[in-house]
């Protein structure tokens, strides 16, 4: 077993354009390895070191090379990244064999702690941790100076760390000994996490992510400097228009703003989703989604010239086509993009997420013809002005092509597999919710099938707006939602509802799926039982089952998925909370103790006393870690998002193993590179997305695939 650690030199941007496009730069070389074989010290091999310091180093590096043992480092596809461009060059040896790499990076997110290598460290509480000074040396010997360019560790002059005053070849030596030490932190990672170690059907997921990791996703860099040209015409125009208008520069945020409020905005931001809602009331995502809307737009308490001005800027910022310029700027110089699926990224269900171009969440096209428009650009036969007459605003043009961008060329198709409505799927198999499992086993519409018990119609009588009701409650009240949930929803789906209404459907969707509502009653008891009874396992039924452990060095509540998998919730802990009924709202309260419970201790008449469960984890929506509540209905969802996931790992894994070339998943769906002349069709791929592990052998399967030109979902 080895570990290994590198640090190099680029006058490329890591964190502008990724691991691999920062590994294939040519400037790019490793100047420190440290690298240690089990137990032992490790050793670092120097580039600016003579021949027979870096012997020792070099000999076991050779010797890991010719082994068979495993290769473990934190973030691991930037060491893999860093070997597959640099490695010969500099050692003359061959990168060892990709299925010998392991992560302990996505061993911390199994277990559900800070993944980083300090937040994993000290959340571990390990006697060696990360050394703060790394930070200042990485900018001292990584990158280039702004002023001089590259420091040397033979430079002379003095540099400050950390507030001490050294020259560079001191500096150097702590570089040397930073390096070290992060082999050390790592190495106490694995030991901390050893029951984490991937293995059965997470290790060949884990494999299937490097493998579709080193394919890439092909981009076609024709079509995106065409887009570019384009944009940069739009920038040029609406630049000009802004200044004029305001006599600032768009890019002077606090001179935009300034500006702005001057003439009636009422906010204190200038965010997509803030100045959406101030213009229009439709309140969008990041991407530039609607998602729903607010009550009153405040576009009239602004100047006309503030609103125009508002609105250029808003097409000068649109992030959605920002993104265009971000898949040039990580693609390799093969026209692939490579690391942008993120394996286990989704801590808590252990789903794949998505980082550099965040392919998961990509624009949605606003017209039906995107295709013909994104043809055309990549022609070069039209220009901004082409496309405002033919289709309108030209960034809207462009961010409805963004997907189209993923494309093998003309000459090829790309084949995809979508597990259809798995997570319903997943849900009422794992609750046993018999009416639904059959629905799906006879190809029914579950949304009809849930309407008849929500609405007490027959199958064949159900309405179109009992239908789209039934529709969003199923969407938004499978893990224990109310009627705020579905009002959410129904603002997503533009559908009318009443506070009281959302109720009344709540009341509904809940009497109609009794098994549901069981299962979170169930999964909640059991979840309190295990934690009371830490070390013993408690059965939920005969798919899940959780328990207290402290197999990680800390107690976590771990649950058990069909698939063996666990799903880690670290420092677990149980408190009373109290309510009391707002009539006057009609909702529940919170209430103090003190205000909850008489004399004697029990809760007064009214009150409604709870277990409330918490965990330590990522705060929703933020980059901080704290207390997380969860509940019955909440650990259900992570179940059933997690066993959905492992359903697409199967499915992901078979396909490889069947000759298909894949590329990236999607949420639920897989996109394969289409190859006909190897036998390639839409029906295998269909097949293997299917196919089902033993544990899931009664599950009601279904995909649904076909072939695109580029990639359109």
């Amino acid at each position: 077993m080895f570990h290994a650690d590198f640090e190099s030199y680029s006058e490329t941007d890591i964190r502008a354009c990724g691991a691999f496009r920062y590994a294939a730069c040519s400037s790019t070389e490793i100047t420190l390895m440290a690298i240690a074989e089990d137990d032992a010290p490790p050793l670092l091999w120097d580039a600016f070191a003579s021949a027979a310091d870096n012997a020792p180093a070099l000999a076991l590096i050779r010797k890991m090379v010719s082994s068979d043992g495993l290769i473990y480092a934190q973030n691991v596809k930037f060491e893999m990244a860093i070997m597959h461009y640099i490695w010969e060059r500099t050692f003359n040896l061959p990168v060892p064999e990709r299925s010998r790499f392991r992560c302990t990076q996505v061993m911390a997110n199994m277990a559900g702690i800070p993944s980083s290598l300090d937040g994993a460290s000290t959340f571990l509480k390990l006697q060696d941790g990360k050394d703060p000074r790394g930070k200042k040396l990485i900018q001292v010997f990584a990158i280039p100076d702004k002023k001089k360019g590259r420091n040397l560790p033979t430079d002379e002059g003095f540099i400050t760390v950390a507030g001490e005053k050294m020259t560079y070849p001191q500096a150097w030596a702590l570089f040397r000994n930073y390096c070290l030490q992060d082999v050390v932190v790592e190495r106490g990672i694995h030991k901390a996490l050893a029951v984490m170690e991937l293995k059965g059907a997470t290790l060949d997921a884990f494999l299937f992510d490097l493998d579709i990791c080193f394919r890439g996703v092909p981009v076609n860099l024709k079509a995106v400097d065409a887009a570019l040209k384009i944009e940069a015409e739009c920038t040029e125009k609406a630049g000009r228009e802004f200044e004029n208008l305001t006599g600032v520069k768009f890019t002077q945020r606090g001179k935009v703003l300034e500006w702005l409020k001057a003439r009636g905005y009422p906010e204190d931001d200038m965010k997509a989703t803030t100045v959406a809602k101030v213009l229009t009331g439709v309140v969008l995502n990041d991407d530039g989604e609607e998602t729903g809307e607010v009550d009153k737009p405040k576009i009239d308490q602004m100047a006309p010239e503030a609103v125009d001005a508002l609105r250029l800027r808003g097409g000068l910022t649109f992030a959605a086509v920002k993104k265009i310029q971000k898949m040039k700027t990580v693609a390799c110089p093969d026209g692939r993009i490579r690391g942008m699926i993120n394996f286990y990224g989704a801590a808590r269900t252990g789903r794949s997420s998505s980082q550099l171009v965040q392919i998961q969440n990509l624009r949605k096209s606003s017209f039906s013809d995107s295709g013909m428009m994104y043809r055309m650009i990549e022609a070069g036969t039209v220009d901004a002005d082409d496309l405002d007459l033919m289709w309108g605003p030209p960034v809207e043009c462009l961010a409805s092509c963004i997907r189209h961008f993923i494309d093998l060329g003309p000459e090829r198709q790309l084949n995809s597999s979508d597990l259809s409505q798995v997570e319903s799927r997943m849900l009422a198999w794992l609750c046993d919710d018999k009416l639904k499992l059959r629905a799906f086993k006879d190809g029914l519409d579950i949304y009809n099938v849930v309407a008849t018990q929500m609405f007490n119609v027959e199958y064949s009588e159900v309405s179109k707006e009992q239908r789209t009701r039934s529709k969003v409650a199923e969407l938004s009240l499978g893990f224990q939602g109310g009627h705020n949930a579905l009002l959410r929803m129904a603002e997503m789906y533009k559908m009318e509802l009443s506070e009281e209404k959302a109720r009344e459907l709540v009341k509904a969707w809940r009497a109609g799926n009794q098994a549901i509502v069981k299962m979170w009653k169930t999964t909640q008891e059991a979840a309190l039982e295990a934690i009371n009874r830490p070390g013993n396992w408690v059965r939920v039924n005969d798919k899940l089952r959780l328990a207290v452990t402290r197999k990680m060095g800390f107690p976590s509540l771990i649950m058990e998925l069909p698939s063996g998998r666990w799903l880690s919730h670290p420092l677990p802990q149980v408190h009373w909370t109290y309510k009391i009924k707002d009539h006057q709202k009609d909702k529940w309260v919170d209430i103090s103790e003190a205000r909850a419970l008489g004399g004697d201790g029990e809760p007064r008449e009214g009150v409604w006393a709870t277990q409330q469960i918490t965990f330590y984890g990522k705060l929703e929506g933020k980059s901080v870690w704290g207390r997380v509540n969860t509940h019955g209905g909440s650990l259900l969802q992570s179940a059933t998002q997690a066993a959905s996931g492992d359903l697409m790992w199967h499915g992901s894994v078979t396909a490889q193993k069947a000759g298909l070339k894949c590329l990236f998943p999607c949420h639920d769906e897989l996109v394969t590179e289409y190859w006909p002349e190897h036998g390639d069709t839409v029906e295998k791929l269909e097949k293997c997305m299917e196919s089902l592990p033993d544990w899931a052998s009664t599950f009601p399967t279904k995909a649904v695939g076909g072939l695109s030109p580029f990639y359109t979902k």
